[in-house]
């Protein structure tokens, strides 16, 4: 039987304390129902499916890495796969755009191939996330299996970050981008 972190707030001298303890497990429930499972969720689908089914790297971090730091670890093993799934197209990708290492996409269907859209060219915030899962892996499981399966994910996501960052002479700092696209969500373009 799993021993699954929880949360009791009753100590509390907030009032509130009930309804926010309320909402964290709600919100622990319906992620495990909607957004754990053999690969990440897709970014719609529930009431509307604009992006068709597709899962987006940028958006795994933040739906899946909770599920470790609440000790649910099975909720996030069982979707990383796709980092291992998708390294040799990842490192492919990297190459064919003039950098090192292994370029994460921003959005892919269970096959891993990148769904295109101009804007994927300009993202890059998912690039560090399979580096924090390596170590939330880590520190549930620290033995040498774990650092033999992230190994060459790890260095091939830290050889694109690096490569990528580039010198401007002018400013004398190191810089991402162009292109770059900032995370800013909005509806006018």
């Amino acid at each position: 039987m799993a021993k699954w972190g929880a949360i009791d707030l009753s100590g509390s001298k907030d009032p509130r304390w009930f309804e926010l303890e309320r909402r964290i497990v709600l919100s622990q429930y319906l992620m495990a129902i909607n957004a754990s499972g053999n690969y990440p969720p897709q970014e719609t689908g529930l009431v509307n499916n604009s992006w068709y089914g597709r899962f987006h790297y940028e958006m795994y971090w933040w739906h899946a890495a909770h599920y470790s730091l609440w000790d649910r670890w099975p909720l996030l093993e069982s979707s990383l796969h796709v980092y291992q799934d998708n390294l040799a197209s990842s490192i492919k990708r990297a190459k064919l755009q003039g950098y090192q290492g292994a370029r994460w996409p921003k959005c892919t269907g269970t096959d891993g191939r990148e769904w295109p859209d101009v804007t994927h060219a300009f993202l890059i915030w998912q690039q560090p996330h399979p580096i924090f899962f390596a170590e939330l892996d880590y520190r549930a499981h620290p033995n040498p299996q774990t650092l033999k399966k992230w190994a060459k994910i790890v260095e091939q996501t830290a050889d694109f970050m690096a490569s990528y960052a580039f010198y401007d002479q002018g400013r004398k700092q190191y810089v991402l981008g162009p292109p770059i696209k900032q995370s800013l969500k909005t509806m006018r373009r």
